[in-house]
């Protein structure tokens, strides 16, 4: 099935989710059960040839996988980032002043300009050898600053983002830490299959908690 399909079926998937605030972040999978992606990853690129990862933006509240992006191993978080937000006007009609939350390794002054233009708050975890300059970035600076002299006012935003860590996690423990295709050109369509698939789950546990879901669609869940 196409990417572009995919992509969509999980758009429609997500389109009534109300989201407050988000988080990014990515995991990797491999088709080859007796590798750990912790043994490779600062490893050379040969060493990642059988490993793909799954870069994602994830509602923190419902814990659903709003936007998804599968890369080779090899590619960089920051870089793909881009691609996962490049429609700013959409995720600013997600969130109105919202917080966004992401790793050290999306850790850059244009990704914090970036989303401060579209009115949102970045709380991107600054490096050891993180300074304020500016730089042409006053959300950086800004950011870096609260990061020094607020330290508990950051961690309470930045702590958000280990929902990204549970929904990884259930992803794997419902359909398996690794990939079972052995086919060069379906390990995409496998991992999307299982954002999808998880993606149900959460949206119809969201609206049962909402009620928008009637008692006899809940009985159809139990048997599905």
């Amino acid at each position: 099935m196409p990417k572009d399909c995919l992509n969509r079926l999980n758009d429609i998937l997500v389109e009534s989710t109300e989201v407050k605030s988000v988080a990014g972040d990515s995991t990797a999978m491999s088709n080859d059960r007796n590798l750990a992606w912790v043994s490779v990853r600062t490893a050379d690129k040969k060493s990642k040839k059988c490993w793909i990862k799954i870069h994602t933006r994830t509602d923190i509240k419902t814990r659903t996988i709003l936007k998804v992006a599968i890369t080779k191993g090899t590619a960089g978080d920051a870089p793909v980032l881009t691609d996962i937000l490049k429609s700013l006007k959409d995720l600013k009609g997600e969130l109105s002043g919202g917080d966004v939350t992401f790793d050290s390794a999306y850790l850059t002054r244009k990704l914090c300009t970036l989303l401060k233009s579209a009115g949102l708050d970045p709380t991107i975890k600054p490096k050891s050898n993180t300074v304020s300059n500016a730089k042409g970035s006053q959300a950086w600076k800004e950011m870096v600053l609260t990061y020094e002299n607020d330290r508990d006012q950051f961690d309470g935003r930045y702590h958000q983002r280990s929902i990204v860590e549970a929904v990884y996690s259930a992803i794997k423990a419902m359909y398996g830490a690794s990939l079972r295709t052995r086919l060069v050109s379906t390990p995409t369509t496998e991992a999307m299959m299982h954002v999808i698939l998880y993606n149900v789950e959460m949206v119809a546990r969201a609206q049962i908690n909402t009620g928008c879901l009637t008692g006899q669609d809940n009985q159809a869940m139990v048997v599905c």
